[in-house]
């Protein structure tokens, strides 16, 4: 299906989506940040030492810490939400972050690229550079290669090429629209 030109803006919406009760979201943050800490902590307590054990639990406490803190900052700057916009057009999808939310997200980014730099982390900074460049990211029609839909949560998510996946947040009223859209255009 072609989509008409004169329609493009009953495809453009922004929403707020809240970081700790979205499973998409949490789900996510399970792989990237659950799983490596997960294994962190495995590691520390089938390793203890009796002898120190002392240092172990001080390791464990900085993780917690670690993450408390980064609830806290995430509370604070973004006060627990994420913002994002999308656009789908004759072209294809466009997911990016809103104005007031690109600016918040090149001001974390920018600080964690400087850390990387100052701390000699390359790690670090590949994660500034990356978190970046995901600011906005387009996928146009003939590049959807897969395509699962979740309507229990609302959400689409759409892949392309492998640097190009969106996860499609809707609100309830324009779910059906949205997915009704997509699976007209890409058959």
């Amino acid at each position: 299906m072609e989509l008409e030109p004169d329609t493009k803006s009953e495809y453009e919406w922004k929403i707020n989506v809240s970081i700790f009760s979205n499973r998409t979201i949490l789900s996510q943050l399970a792989i990237g940040i659950g799983i490596p800490f997960g294994i962190l902590i495995l590691l520390l307590i089938f390793l203890i030492d009796p002898e120190n054990i002392n240092y172990t639990y001080y390791a464990l406490e900085l993780i917690a810490g670690l993450f408390f803190f980064s609830y806290l900052l995430i509370l604070l700057v973004y006060r627990g939400k994420y913002e994002v916009s999308y656009q789908i057009d004759k072209n294809g999808i466009s997911c990016y972050s809103p104005p007031d939310q690109a600016k918040k997200n090149r001001t974390i980014n920018g600080l964690t690229f400087v850390l990387g730099v100052l701390t000699r982390k390359p790690a670090v900074l590949g994660t500034g550079i990356i978190a970046e460049t995901k600011q906005s990211v387009f996928i146009p029609w003939k590049d959807i290669q897969k395509v699962t839909y979740k309507p229990g949560q609302n959400t689409i998510f759409v892949k392309g090429h492998p640097t190009q996946t969106i996860a499609i947040f809707c609100t309830v009223e324009n779910y059906k629209s949205i997915e009704n859209v997509i699976k007209q255009t890409i058959t």
